[in-house]
């Protein structure tokens, strides 16, 4: 059965046990520099966009890779993201928001690993959470619209991407998350 935001918030939640095992998982890989959109400026300001890493297509041939399947999707993005916010509208034009699972992270970056990086990134919250704060001091908002990630119980999207052993260290949205293969088909809108 898909999960999605309107389904029962027990049947949503996967089990400390198996949050355990996934953030011991993460905690193993050896870990990646994190880098952000801000590296790919160039000296004169202009964005010079490094090709994504995740790139992979979802197929109609059932043998393929990623064979296109009810239920087998989920989609990662964050409203404050243009580019997440345009696969989560071809999504709902399509009328896929039944056969790919959504989750919404919440619209400010959070510190991923204290201690270890500086990297901060799209985290993720439950509706009913507190106000977070904006990293930088300015204020902080409501967790409204946040749909908690149920399939890997991520906290960060970084944690997506460590799963997937990823090996770039540019933690974007959006992502399209095979929960068979346990992997990211693709990061590109």
């Amino acid at each position: 059965q898909l999960l999605s935001p309107s389904a029962p918030a027990a049947a949503q939640l996967i089990t400390e046990r198996e949050e355990s095992q996934i953030q011991k998982k993460i905690e193993a890989r050896m870990p990646v520099k994190p880098r952000t959109t801000c590296d790919e400026v160039s000296e004169d300001g202009t964005l010079v966009r490094k090709e994504q890493a995740w790139r992979r297509m979802v197929e109609a041939n059932q043998d393929a890779l990623f064979p296109a399947q009810a239920g087998r999707y989920h989609l990662y993005i964050s409203n404050a993201c243009p580019w997440a916010n345009g696969a989560h509208a071809v999504m709902k034009m399509k009328g896929l928001e039944h056969v790919i699972g959504l989750s919404i992270t919440h619209p400010t970056w959070g510190r991923s690993r204290p201690g270890q990086d500086e990297h901060m990134g799209w985290q993720f919250k439950d509706p009913t959470d507190p106000p977070t704060a904006n990293p930088n001091g300015t204020g902080s908002y409501d967790c409204d619209g946040c749909v908690p990630d149920s399939i890997n119980g991520a906290k960060f999207v970084r944690d997506l991407y460590e799963l997937a052993e990823d090996q770039d260290g540019k933690y974007t949205v959006p992502i399209l998350w095979d929960k068979h293969n346990k992997t990211i088909v693709t990061n590109e809108s």
